[in-house]
């Protein structure tokens, strides 16, 4: 199923949703061709939510301008990335470059960063501000593509999705955006290593891509006081590149 959406400020323009499966209901339906005018956007997020995206200003992501002692002196140039580009598995930049796919998170813009793998040197970092002091879960979110849409009965249900950016479209290595890939072979991506930061101070996470959940996957609980709060997300894998997206801090009711 392709959802069109050409005609406002969504990106990517088409989205897609694979459906396997599909039964045949017993009762016969007529196409038909409404509008539906909604009073408000729907509510993007829970009340006790707080959501930072790589596309909000929370987002930090500081490119290293520094050119190594060869470059520098042959008068090689850093070639800086395309405001969205796609991800390229055996020639990924040293940066980390925005792209954008169907299974990211995002309100309008479905995108994440990803870069070449490397030793921990280099990170971004989502920051917010919280009102209310208290426990805290706080989650990352993994695009990957999921199981597909199962129809059943004239009725469609889903398995595996992970929120408004979930599972769905094409991809692939050296696609626009990604993680398409044969269990069977050597996954670029790998461990992801975040860093939690709470009251009682820093706590480092590992989440292993191919055992994650495509959407929102649990960092942890912490004690968070009224202030900024951050998470953030090295470079270090044993993959070949490592993709950032969105994280957010849930308050326990």
């Amino acid at each position: 199923m392709n959802v069109n959406t050409l005609f406002s400020k969504n990106l990517p323009g088409e989205i897609s949703l694979p459906i396997d499966n599909i039964i045949k209901s017993r009762e016969k339906s007529k196409g038909v061709e409404t509008e539906e005018i909604l009073d408000k956007i729907p509510d993007f997020k829970e009340s006790n939510e707080l959501i930072v995206d790589n596309e909000d200003s929370g987002f930090v992501n500081i490119r290293m301008k520094q050119l190594n002692p060869l470059k520098r002196i042959l008068g090689v140039k850093r070639k800086e990335g395309e405001e969205y580009g796609s991800v390229n598995l055996f020639m990924a930049p040293d940066y980390w470059q925005p792209v954008i796919q169907t299974f990211y998170y995002g309100k309008y813009v479905r995108s994440a960063v990803y870069s070449r793998a490397g030793t921990g040197d280099k990170s971004v970092t989502w920051k917010g501000v919280i009102t209310r002091p208290g426990y805290y879960d706080i989650y990352a979110y993994i695009g990957k593509e999921g199981s597909r849409v199962m129809v059943r009965q004239g009725a469609a249900g889903a398995r595996g999705q992970g929120g408004p950016g979930g599972p769905g479209g094409p991809g692939g290595p050296g696609g626009p955006g990604g993680p398409q890939m044969d269990q069977n072979r050597d996954n670029p991506y790998r461990d992801l290593h975040f860093k939690v930061y709470h009251d009682d101070g820093t706590e480092e996470i590992t989440i292993e891509w191919e055992e994650a959940e495509p959407g929102w996957n649990k960092l942890g609980s912490y004690y968070l006081s009224p202030d900024t709060v951050k998470v953030s997300l090295s470079n270090q894998s044993q993959g070949r590149v490592v993709i950032g997206d969105a994280v957010k801090w849930v308050m326990q009711r």
